[in-house]
Order: C-alpha cells, then sequence, then structure tokens
C-alpha cells in the first residue's frame, strides 16, 4: 500500500476506534457491569458490540501508524505503540466476549455474570489486565505524541485523562461514579479520533520534507 493510502486508511481507523470507544460508553446501561438480566439486553449488545469493533479498529490503526511511523518514531513513541497494540488485542479479545458470549452466560449460566459471582468476585485477572494495559498505552501514546508536538495538547489530555478515569472501576464494582465513567470513555474515544487528523498532519509534513530533499538533490546534481 502506498504511503498516502495508508495514511488515509489508518486516519480513517483510529476516527472509527474513537467513535466506537465513546459510543461504548454512551449507551452501555447506565449504572450496571453484572448481572444476567443486563447481561443479556440489547443495550448491552450494543454496547459492548462498539466495545469489540473500537478494539478491531485500533489493531489496524496502531499497526498503519507504526509502519508509516517507523523511521523516525521516539524511543517512548515506540513502546507507547507496542503497549497500546498490546491493549488493543486484549481489548478486542474482551470485547467479543462481552458482546457475543456474555449473553449466553446470562441465558445459562447466569451465576457467572453476577457481580458476586467467580469472574468479578475477585475480578479475573484478565479484566484487570486488559483494562491496564490498554489505558497504559493511551496515556503512554498522549505522551509521546504531545512531547513531539505530533498531537495538540486538549487532544493529548483528552485521551491521557479519559485513560486514567477508566483505570477506576465504576459503581457498582468500583469506587467510580458512572457518569465519571462515561465521562472518561468519551473523552479517550475523542482523544483517540483525534489521532486521525494527526496522522493525515504528520504524513503530509512528512511528503513535504521528502519533496524539499529531492529538489534540493536535483538543485546540486
Amino acid at each position: 500500500m502506498q504511503p498516502r493510502s495508508l495514511a488515509r486508511a489508518t486516519s480513517a481507523a483510529f476516527m472509527a476506534a474513537g467513535a466506537c470507544l465513546a459510543l461504548w460508553a454512551v449507551l452501555h446501561p447506565w449504572n450496571h457491569l453484572a448481572g444476567a438480566r443486563v447481561g443479556g439486553s440489547t443495550r448491552w449488545i450494543v454496547a459492548h458490540t462498539f466495545h469489540f469493533l473500537s478494539g478491531l479498529a485500533l489493531l489496524g490503526a496502531i499497526a498503519g501508524f507504526a509502519v508509516l511511523r517507523l523511521r523516525t518514531a521516539t524511543r517512548l513513541g515506540t513502546v507507547a505503540a507496542g503497549v497500546w497494540l498490546a491493549g488493543a488485542a486484549l481489548w478486542t479479545g474482551t470485547g467479543m466476549i462481552t458482546a457475543f458470549l456474555w449473553p449466553t452466560l446470562a441465558a445459562h449460566a447466569p451465576r457467572l455474570t453476577e457481580a458476586n459471582g467467580p469472574i468479578f468476585s475477585p475480578p479475573h485477572p484478565l479484566i484487570v489486565a486488559t483494562n491496564l494495559v490498554f489505558c497504559a498505552g493511551m496515556i503512554l501514546t498522549a505522551v509521546a505524541m504531545a512531547r513531539t508536538g505530533a498531537l495538540p495538547p486538549a487532544a493529548a489530555a483528552l485521551l491521557a485523562g479519559g485513560a486514567l478515569v477508566l483505570l477506576v472501576p465504576p459503581h457498582p464494582l468500583g469506587p467510580a461514579p458512572w457518569w465519571l465513567f462515561v465521562a472518561g470513555g468519551v473523552a479517550s474515544g475523542v482523544g483517540t479520533a483525534l489521532l486521525g487528523p494527526a496522522v493525515a498532519r504528520l504524513t503530509g509534513a512528512a511528503d513535504e520534507a521528502d519533496a524539499r530533499e529531492r529538489r534540493a538533490a536535483l538543485a546540486v546534481a
């Protein structure tokens, strides 16, 4: 794929991932993370389908961005991309479980879906690891891109701030009020979506730099 085509696809993937992430938080059943009654509801399935799609789009977006920035990435940027890619893979997997397997569990093994059941009490290590790695990837990416000026400070703040909020489990499984969970999901989603225009700007600047180098080389020759 040509760099410009890859940049367009990567930009679109970041924007799609951000929109899906925000929709997951907004559409999620209010104040419910567990329970057979809510786990099989249409709203749960729709929200967690967006959860799954956000991770799937992020896998493509981060991979595309890594290819585009391979030569110019900082050490922090490389680490951030690796952590977020791993987090997106975990996020996609858990989204597949919650969107497509969870309703079956809610119908036929409801005890597993309850807040005091074996998955949530205590929280399964996969849930904890997914949230930590996914949010850490967002935070590191925001810091890395803000330091290089690739992402505007406001966009970086949304991405990192939303991820920090999502690290705190919401009620009824944690101390955060539900509205804060929604705000964190929307903020991180908007921050992720804003990576799309940032990729386009970076690619345009790189193209201009390459063109200047070619003109300079021709002038010397």
